[in-house]
């Protein structure tokens, strides 16, 4: 047995997934032996270093990738808004403005372009909907809040804050302490 090489034994223990009984089969080695030597390198410890390692750089190249989406998804944003912008700087000429493609009768057509003396309801309301879309874009990937949004959590922080001067108050009463009140997830974060 001399010739064993307990260091590969030991990387393929370390890395892969294999028990003892597995890993003594499969190099042809006595089962007691193994788990002498295991048992004096700490195999098992080292097995879970190597995967929480494993695991740790996985995290970080998930963490990564999450990030440069989101740096794309906001330079998307900052584009739509700069060209929002212009649309609107535009928008006198464009809302009073009726393009239209007329044909010319020879199996052509042409650009017709007529100034309304009123706004186009359509370009209006398209215009309406870009700019609602664009601030709800905006707002989920800066993580802004809406003013109802706002309301709610001071409304729920209010609410949580009146259950828990009850609570004491019943606590009190009784004489005892340490009731638990359960409190949903969303809220937590606002738990000082």
């Amino acid at each position: 047995m001399a010739d064993t090489d307990w260091s590969a034994i030991q990387t393929a223990y370390v890395t892969g997934s294999s028990g003892y009984r597995a890993l003594a089969k499969e190099w042809g080695v006595p089962l007691s032996s193994l788990e002498r030597h295991a048992k004096a390198e700490k195999w098992p410890e080292k097995r879970g270093q190597f995967k929480g390692k494993v695991r740790a750089a996985a995290q970080a190249r998930a963490g990564a990738n999450e990030t440069e989406k989101l740096v794309k998804l906001q330079k998307a944003g900052d584009k739509m808004c700069r060209q929002l912008e212009k649309l609107m700087a535009e928008a006198d000429q464009q809302l009073y403005m009726h393009v239209a493609v007329e044909g010319t009768g020879k199996g052509k057509s042409k650009l017709i372009a007529r100034k309304l003396e009123t706004v186009d309801d359509r370009k209006l309301l398209n215009i309406t909907k870009a700019i609602e879309v664009m601030s709800r874009t905006m707002r989920n990937l800066y993580d802004i809040q809406t003013v109802g949004e706002r309301e709610q959590l001071k409304i729920a922080k209010e609410e949580l804050s009146i259950k828990r001067k009850a609570q004491k108050s019943k606590e009190k009463e009784m004489g005892v302490s340490g009731i638990e009140v359960e409190i949903p997830d969303e809220l937590k974060g606002l738990i000082k």
